[in-house]
């Protein structure tokens, strides 16, 4: 009744005068005593479950972060010192590497959603972000995992109408996963079947259909699909999938939905709200403003396009100059340095030979280290609807699929803190506090890269120690750890020095646990760390923060 269901209704007659039970009622309350043991004892072995799955999750984090860290070495110590020797069989062994990276972090996601779903907890909107649809959906056919290459060309994208929609991309690739493998799975029995995905863009409401050629469901089958535990067809399968698919598509304020044909196809399709960005090209995340006002800016392309991106700069307060001639304009950067430059992907491929000699210092050390981001003015290229980011670039700007594209590429470039000059974390110190020397190795192979000075410490005790012996400019910290934990040893850095930033290094971010980082620390990474991410919130405590305070 807690939760204001009624399981069970039980009805028994009885004499208002007689103050005894009845023979019947005793019997009738007997059944109902056995049935309601029976819920408990089942209630109690859930919880005991979900208790031991989400331990094991959670206890599977560290031998992964070990992998990951040996990956790592494998790749920096032995294939990148045979680059300039790389045979064939180097390149492919480098390949297999780098799928094997991508697998291990896609399942460290999923376990953040195995974790969330067995804490019975909603799904949080706090990590939730602008993304294009082409984009991750791309991304999602090049991870998911099939058996052979005839299957991989059974599988269409067609890229046109992209979007953004407001989400998780690791939550979009459960739903993608999912609706995949729910289809591949009668790729053999029926030879002949293929997988179409389409966009669709409307006022309201923005459209991916998933549609296959397989056997079809039937009626019967379709009004139970989304439901808990209800499975068909498939040998193994517990029915969670696509349950789940449909909680994701809600928590981003849409809906999924099935249409199929017996014998000829199924079609799901996810929707997703339209953005209600103003179409004038008015940035709508006061963010991005803050960042750039004051900035100043060198775009490399013709006149015509030049006008058009400085028009989609508008309003930030900017200082932009144009040109359509990059040889010209580096020798001048010299006299006239930038905060950053813009160039079309066309002169970037024409005068690469001049943007290599900028990267050698041939202009200059200011214009070395001067940021450089690339556009695409013509058409869709690669990944469908983004540019792969070419040597000597620091980021991609999308001019070609609207403002909230343009937004987004630009919120992407700020939160990876690519508009600060290179170099700027080097000679930087950052304290790693782990009790597991793996954890602790990873984060020191990611950030030395970046030209970091790494400090490890096993231990609070140890952290303190070196925080009152070295310039620490940021903290990574471990929360379990033996003894005294991270929350403790933050605690009583805090009282040291309360501006040293602290990032929180956890296995898990429940609700207690994430309101226990945010009394003490500043913010708060998942293991196994990505290096993506890593890197982007050292810059965002070490750069960006220093620039807007």
């Amino acid at each position: 009744m807690k939760a204001k269901k009624i399981t069970h209704f039980y009805i028994a007659s009885k004499e208002m005068s007689n103050v005894l039970f009845s023979c019947e009622e005793i019997m009738g309350l007997q059944r109902l005593f056995e049935r309601a043991n029976r819920f408990i004892d089942t209630e109690e072995k859930v919880r005991k479950s979900q208790v031991l799955a989400g331990s094991i999750a959670h206890e599977i984090r560290n031998p992964l972060s070990k992998i990951k860290y040996h990956f790592e070495k494998i790749d920096s110590d032995f294939l990148s010192a045979l680059n300039s020797l790389a045979t064939l069989e180097i390149e492919k062994i480098h390949q297999e590497l780098t799928e094997g990276k991508k697998a291990l972090q896609l399942g460290t996601k999923f376990i953040d959603v195995i974790l969330d779903e067995l804490r019975g907890s909603s799904i949080s909107t706090s990590f939730f972000q602008h993304y294009s649809a082409a984009s991750l959906t791309s991304q999602a056919l090049n991870d998911f995992s099939l058996y052979s290459e005839e299957h991989k060309k059974r599988i269409h994208l067609e890229a046109t109408n992209n979007f953004y929609f407001y989400g998780s991309d690791t939550l979009f690739s459960f739903v993608l996963f999912n609706l995949l493998k729910n289809a591949v799975y009668y790729f053999d029995t029926f030879p002949e079947s293929h997988i179409s995905i389409q966009f669709e863009k409307g006022l309201k409401h923005n459209k991916i259909h998933v549609r296959d050629t397989g056997p079809g469901i039937t009626e019967e089958q379709l009004e139970n699909l989304f439901d808990e535990f209800y499975s068909f067809g498939k040998v193994s399968g517990n029915g969670l999938g696509l349950a789940y698919c449909k909680k994701v598509m809600e928590s981003f304020s849409g809906s999924i939905s099935c249409h199929s044909i017996l014998g000829e196809f199924t079609e799901f399709t996810l929707t997703f709200p339209a953005s209600n960005i103003q179409s004038n090209g008015e940035l709508t995340n006061p963010r991005i403003k803050q960042h750039l006002s004051g900035q100043s800016c060198l775009i490399l392309s013709a006149s015509s396009l030049s006008k058009k991106l400085t028009e989609s700069f508008n309003g930030l307060n900017m200082n932009i100059e144009c040109s359509n001639d990059p040889c010209l304009s580096f020798t001048r950067l010299k006299d006239r340095p930038f905060n950053f430059i813009v160039i079309d992907h066309r002169l970037y491929i024409t005068h690469y030979d001049q943007i290599s000699m900028l990267r050698e210092g041939k202009y200059g050390y200011l214009a070395q280290i001067t940021p450089i981001f690339i556009f695409n003015s013509t058409s869709i290229n690669l990944n469908n609807d983004r540019i792969s980011v070419p040597k000597y670039t620091q980021g991609y700007i999308d001019t070609l699929n609207g403002a909230l594209a343009f937004e987004c590429s630009l919120e992407v470039i700020i939160n990876d803190a690519k508009f600060a000059p290179l170099g700027s974390l080097n000679d930087k110190t950052v304290l790693v506090v782990d009790d597991m020397h793996a954890n602790r190795l990873l984060v020191k192979a990611y950030l030395s890269k970046e030209g970091i000075n790494v400090i490890q410490a096993a231990s609070g005790y140890e952290a303190i120690e070196q925080v009152t012996k070295n310039n620490i400019d940021l903290i990574f910290m471990d929360i379990h750890m033996p003894g005294m934990n991270g929350i403790e040893t933050a605690k009583q850095l805090k009282e040291l020095d309360s501006t040293m930033p602290i990032i929180a290094v956890s296995g898990e971010y429940g609700e207690k646990i994430v309101s226990d980082i945010h009394e003490v620390m500043d913010d708060y990474i998942v293991k196994p760390i990505e290096k993506s991410t890593l890197v982007s919130l050292t810059s965002k405590w070490l750069i960006i923060n220093k620039v807007t305070d």
